[in-house]
């Protein structure tokens, strides 16, 4: 079953970028998005993907998740079969499981 999870973290983006690439061996790829700002994204083949966005509305610079605003940083895992896995690696990174959900 797949699931969909979010983590917070206060770094810096690159910061965040880099642990995650260490901790789950990953090369993630810089985007910029008129909505988003500028992001970091990975993407597996079977359609997993691991986001790290700014948890500022670029536009009117409140926060893009109201729940999480006392985190900078919003790290999004989605369609993950290993999600037990990942927030094991990424807790002993330093992040914090916000929110987790199995789709179906």
């Amino acid at each position: 079953m797949s699931a969909y999870d979010i983590y917070g973290a206060n770094s810096s983006m690159a910061t965040v970028q880099s642990k995650i690439e260490v901790h789950l061996s990953i090369t993630m790829q810089e985007r910029e998005s008129s909505y988003f700002g500028v992001y970091c994204i990975w993407k597996s083949k079977n359609g997993e993907s691991i986001e790290i966005k700014n948890n500022l509305d670029p536009i009117d610079n409140s926060a893009l998740m109201d729940e999480y605003s006392n985190y900078s940083i919003l790290i999004f895992v989605n369609n993950t079969n290993q999600s037990k896995n990942i927030e094991n690696t990424l807790g002993d990174a330093g992040f914090i499981l916000l929110d987790h959900n199995s789709g179906s």
